[in-house]
């Protein structure tokens, strides 16, 4: 331009700007749902001359962001989420040039799902055959609960309706384990943690008690009974007026000593444990034996040979009426117990066929039959007494000892009549006394000979 006026324009010159961020996405929209997840998808931006390279979808609470979802496409999946819970989202979108503006708010709300798992689960009580349990109302999770499943786990399952269930008909001193469901139109929760109960133990049952043996001074008696118990036995004497303790414990026989000799005990016994103690057993009697007699005195063997030996034995005082004499026989090398051998009113016996060279120990009782309702009274063994039969070689021995001073003997005296007509002079008694010696030395020299043989 000048003063004239305004000349020709130039040629035309082109000029692009750089690229900058992209413009903020539409609002997040909800294309599905589940119990636990949203689908959500937006509408491309504005790009303003470089393309969206990804999108960041912002889980809101109140003014602060919860979490952050990366995508490329303009939707994306969240997982996780809690059934029939509204969340808020708002997404930015991201270009070389940067990022954009966030979004409008979204608000979404997942479909209700199964309640949540039963809490605050606890033993009511407990009787001997029953357990009660309670426990808290769990999360509904957007569908009402309708019912509760209880479960004795290994056992039954039970429909409830409310909040408590009592399972019955149990073992009583068992321990059981229980767990809990919530159930509504959706499907089931899961079990809540399981918890253990052992119900009550029961009031023992009576005993019955029953005669384990007895003696002159002893009675033992024994009951029935299982589980950990405590039993208490009572006993009443022919001086007693009353039934005394005589024993407490847990074993289930009992042995009353230093009783008196036929004569009558009455005992009861009953049972306790933590729920308490049973009635006592109906009271039973019964009798001591009469004093067993005593052992027999002085046993003693002789007459010892190679299978045989006689006994014999005395006795203190009078002997009773009808009462037989026992005798018993251990042999070496043929058996550990002993053996009876005789039975009968002798005091002394004969033994036959025993094995030579053998030890034997013998043993006596006596034994009085039962009779009039008394039962057989066995008295106490003596001392046993221990012999050794002969062997052969001891017997040979004997034997050839014997026949060599018969010898000795015969000559001896053969010589002395000889000289008793005359009188002997010095050296006869001396020729005299050589051959007596001779003799001697000869029957011992030929003793020995058998015996090595």
């Amino acid at each position: 331009k000048n003063t004239v006026g305004y000349g020709q324009y130039s040629a035309v010159a082109t000029a692009t700007t750089g690229a900058g961020p992209p413009g903020p996405p539409t609002k997040p929209i909800l294309s599905s749902s589940t119990a636990s997840s949203v689908s959500l998808k937006w509408k491309v931006p504005e790009t303003f001359g470089s393309p969206v390279r990804e999108y960041v979808l912002e889980q809101v609470i109140g003014d602060s962001s919860e979490k952050k979802y990366k995508c490329t496409d303009a939707k994306c999946d969240v997982n996780g989420l809690k059934p029939a819970t509204s969340y808020s989202f708002r997404v930015q979108a991201i270009n070389s040039a940067g990022a954009s503006s966030f979004s409008e708010m979204s608000t979404v709300t997942t479909q209700p799902g199964p309640p949540g798992a039963v809490t605050g689960l606890r033993v009511a009580s407990t009787t001997t055959d029953s357990v009660s349990i309670t426990w808290q109302k769990p999360p509904s999770h957007g569908s009402p609960i309708t019912s509760y499943q209880a479960e004795l786990i290994g056992h039954t399952q039970s429909s409830v309706s409310g909040t408590q269930f009592t399972a019955s008909n149990l073992k009583a001193n068992h321990n059981y384990k229980l767990r809990v469901q919530a159930i509504n139109k959706i499907g089931c929760g899961p079990f809540s943690s399981a918890v253990s109960a052992v119900t009550q133990t029961t009031r023992p049952s009576v005993p019955s008690l029953e005669l384990a043996g007895r003696t002159h001074n002893s009675l033992r008696v024994r009951w029935s009974g299982k589980g950990h118990l405590t039993y208490t036995v009572e006993m009443k004497g022919p001086d007693d007026s009353s039934f005394n303790e005589v024993y407490s414990g847990s074993s289930s026989a009992h042995k009353s000593s230093r009783l008196k000799p036929t004569s009558q005990y009455s005992f009861r016994v009953c049972a306790s444990n933590e729920a308490g103690r049973s009635d006592y057993c109906s009271p039973v009697t019964y009798s001591t034996t009469a004093t067993p007699p005593p052992a027999p005195k002085g046993v003693s063997v002789k007459d010892v040979s190679e299978t045989g030996a006689v006994v014999s034995w005395t006795w203190p005082g009078t002997f009773p009426d009808g009462a037989l004499f026992e005798v018993q026989c251990q042999s070496e090398l043929v058996t550990s117990d002993y053996v009876q051998v005789y039975l009968g009113e002798h005091r002394q016996h004969s033994l036959t066929k025993l094995r030579p060279a053998s030890q034997h120990h013998i043993r006596v009782r006596c034994r009085h039959p039962a009779q009039s309702g008394r039962p057989e009274l066995l008295g106490t063994f003596s001392d046993a007494v221990a012999f050794k039969t002969k062997g052969q070689v001891q017997k040979r021995k004997e034997e050839s000892d014997s026949s060599a001073v018969k010898a000795v003997k015969a000559t001896i005296s053969e010589k002395v009549e000889e000289t008793t007509v005359e009188r002997f002079s010095d050296q006869q008694r001396a020729m005299l006394i050589l051959a007596v010696f001779g003799i001697l030395a000869v029957a011992v020299a030929v003793g020995a000979a058998i015996y090595l043989s």
